[in-house]
C-alpha cells in the first residue's frame, strides 16, 4: 500500500484539532490525530501515512521521540517533530530517528505550511544544510569554540570560565553568531547544528 497522508501526534486537543483543520484547509489529508504512543502505533499501522508531525512531549511515559523510533522500525515515512524545549541529549535522541525538520513552539500557520510544503513535495533541507555550512564556514575560531559549547548545553557563564573569557565578551560572541547565521534563537541554532551534523 502506498503512502498517503499526514498523522498528527499531539496530545493537547485545541492545538491538534486546529493543526488538522489548517492543513486540511490547504488540501492535506490527514488520517487522524494520536495522543500517546499505543495509538501513535496503532494509526500509524492503520493508515500508513505519509508524514507525521510529531510533538515531542505526549501524554504517557513513552515521548514522541520514542514513538518515531518505533515506527521506523515499521515502514518509511517522512518527520516533522514540534517542540517547544529541548536540551542536547533530547535533540540528540530525536537526531536518531532522521527528522526531516523541527518546527519550534510558537510557531505560524504560514512555518507550518511551509515546512509540510517543502518536506512533502522538496524532500528536506538539504538546501538549507549547505547554506548553513557555508555561513559557519565565515565564522572565527573563538565564535566555532563558542557555537560547540552552546551545542554542548553550556551556558554564558560556563563558556566563560572553560574559555577563559568573560561573560560579556560571550554574550557579544552570542549576539554575532546569531547574525551570521540567521537565527533568532539559541535553539533554534543548536537544533539545525545538530540536524545538519555541523561542526560534529
Amino acid at each position: 500500500m502506498g503512502r498517503k497522508g499526514i498523522m498528527i501526534v499531539e496530545d493537547e486537543v485545541i492545538p491538534a484539532n486546529y493543526v488538522m483543520e489548517l492543513l486540511q484547509m490547504h488540501n492535506h489529508t490527514v488520517v487522524g490525530i494520536a495522543k500517546d504512543f499505543d495509538t501513535g502505533f496503532r494509526l500509524f499501522n492503520e493508515t500508513n501515512p505519509e508524514l507525521i508531525l510529531c510533538d515531542i512531549r505526549i501524554e504517557g511515559s513513552r515521548t514522541g521521540i520514542d514513538l518515531a523510533r518505533e515506527l521506523r522500525t515499521k515502514g518509511l515515512f517522512k518527520l516533522i517533530y514540534l517542540t517547544a524545549f529541548g536540551d542536547e541529549a533530547m535533540l540528540r535522541a530525536a537526531q536518531e530517528t532522521k527528522p526531516d525538520q523541527y518546527l519550534l513552539k510558537p510557531y505560524s500557520d504560514e512555518q507550518l505550511l511551509a515546512s509540510v510544503k517543502l518536506t512533502l513535495l522538496e524532500g528536506g533541507l538539504d538546501t538549507d544544510a549547505f547554506n548553513l555550512q557555508q555561513k559557519v564556514n565565515q565564522l572565527s575560531q573563538r565564535e566555532l569554540d563558542i557555537v560547540r559549547q552552546l551545542v554542548n548545553g553550556l551556558d554564558s557563564n560556563q563558556i566563560a570560565a572553560k574559555l577563559f573569557i568573560s561573560k560579556n565578551t560571550v554574550d557579544t560572541h552570542r549576539r554575532n553568531i546569531l547574525l551570521k547565521l540567521d537565527f533568532s534563537n539559541t535553539m533554534e541554532l543548536v537544533i539545525h547544528v545538530l540536524k545538519h551534523n555541523v561542526l560534529l
